[in-house]
């Protein structure tokens, strides 16, 4: 096993959505980062402030930074290539990150059931955590054109319409609390202000009882 593999080491798999993942990796297509952290993630809209870490984690596992969170400029640089020389870069960074893996299984011949168990057993993962990083390992296998078999493309086990649906639904009720608040804080300044009149109105009324 090496040194990635570590159990109780500091790298562990990763095991954020593809999306996010396609989004790290096409923004390190566009740009070099002086540096990567919770914050640089969550500012260019990759993950959450609570999901930031299974991003660095990503980052840290395929080598773009190591443990100390030192950028690798060279490797960075690799990542913007084109065409086929691109897609061979990023798929030998999976084989070297995947290592463990690759040599104990002949993916060929495997099931999805014994990834999971690999990454239950390997890393003491829970379950929730285990099937996120056995989904992403075959996303990015698939992506990048590494062969599996025939059960581990099976497209109930890879990204779906349906986890798109739910990103579409946490935005649509971010979006309808903003539109309560901003109603709740406009519907209290008119309040405010009918008051102010009201008061603005009496006001007026009792000078001109007095001068009459």
């Amino acid at each position: 096993m090496n040194d990635k593999n570590k159990v109780d080491g500091e790298l562990r798999p990763p095991y954020a959505s593809s999306g996010q993942i396609e989004g790290m990796i096409n923004l390190l297509k566009k740009m070099t980062p002086k540096e990567i952290d919770n914050k640089f993630v969550v500012n260019n809209g990759i993950a959450t402030a609570p999901n930031a870490f299974k991003i660095i984690d990503f980052v840290k596992w395929i080598g773009v930074i190591n443990s100390q969170g030192e950028i690798n400029e060279e490797y960075i640089r690799k990542l913007k290539l084109v065409g086929d020389e691109g897609e061979k870069f990023i798929r030998e960074k999976i084989r070297e990150a995947y290592r463990d893996l690759f040599e104990r299984y002949d993916l060929m011949k495997v099931n999805k059931a014994d990834i999971v168990n690999y990454f239950i057993t390997t890393f003491n993962f829970g379950g929730p955590q285990a099937q996120a990083a056995a989904r992403l390992f075959i996303y990015l296998c698939q992506k990048y054109s590494i062969p599996l078999s025939e059960d581990m493309t099976d497209n109930n086990f890879t990204p779906t319409q349906k986890s798109k649906k739910r990103i579409e639904i946490q935005r649509v009720k971010k979006e309808r609390k903003m539109f309560e608040k901003n109603a709740d804080e406009i519907m209290n300044d008119s309040i405010v202000k009918i008051k102010v009149q009201s008061k603005h109105s009496n006001f007026e009324k009792i000078f001109r009882s007095i001068k009459e």
